[in-house]
């Protein structure tokens, strides 16, 4: 077996192992350059794409902000047409309920008497106004709107009653003009005919009455008197 002997320095062998560590050395760095390269170019992308998509994203808020706005200021302007729309078809509802109850008021009329106005503004109360010719015929008037109250009838759900007591009799009127004594004097006046007269009651069946937009609700007419009152048929006039 041939015996090999190394005759070289041993530094040669070191010198050689230096070259390979640096090619290696070399080799390694410019692969992490490389990497690094990549890593940057990537990133640069990625941001790209990021600040490409944030300024979508504000553009899109921005018009979302500015369809939000007009939808807004439409729903503000649409508001009041809205109200109108609900206040016109409550009213169409309600008409004939309306228009029933009034139907059923001809009955109980007195017929020596005008009726003017029939307010059913606040639902619950019905105020009659009209006019007669004689304090008989007033109570006649209330008597005949007695008539509608229940249990026989079919408006109210207690007994009408006057609002402005009895027409017709004699009023206190004071003179204002001095004697030459310093008193004043009193005289009676005669109410002229015909009579105004006015009567209220609760309704036996209340109607729903639509507020116009804008408009304060109805104040509630009140109920009547009880009998025996000054607002009473034949009952003299409060002093």
């Amino acid at each position: 077996m041939p015996v090999r002997i190394n005759l070289l320095p041993k530094y040669v062998l070191l010198k050689k192992y230096f070259q390979w560590a640096l090619i290696a050395c070399v080799a390694g760095s410019l692969v992490w350059v490389l990497a690094l390269a990549l890593i940057y170019a990537n990133t640069q992308v990625q941001l790209k794409t990021l600040e490409a998509s944030i300024a979508n994203v504000d553009a899109n808020a921005t018009a979302t902000q500015n369809s939000q706005a007009a939808k807004k200021t439409a729903d503000d302007a649409k508001a009041p047409i809205d109200e109108d729309v609900k206040f016109i078809l409550a009213a169409s509802q309600s008409g004939a309920e309306r228009s029933s109850l009034l139907y059923q008021f001809s009955h109980y009329i007195y017929a020596g008497s005008v009726v003017s106005q029939i307010d059913l503004s606040d639902g619950k109360t019905a105020v009659i106004q009209g006019m007669v010719k004689t304090p008989d015929d007033y109570a006649r008037f209330i008597t005949s709107l007695r008539q509608g109250t229940t249990p026989t009838g079919t408006i109210f759900s207690k007994l009408p009653v006057g609002t402005n007591g009895v027409p017709g009799y004699p009023k206190v009127k004071s003179d204002t003009t001095n004697t030459s004594d310093n008193k004043s004097s009193t005289q009676l006046t005669m109410v002229v005919f015909p009579l105004a007269v006015e009567a209220k009651g609760d309704l036996l069946n209340p109607v729903t009455v639509p507020t116009a937009p804008g408009a304060a609700p109805a104040a509630n007419a009140g109920g009547g008197g009880e009998p025996g009152m000054p607002d009473d048929p034949g009952a003299p006039p409060a002093p």
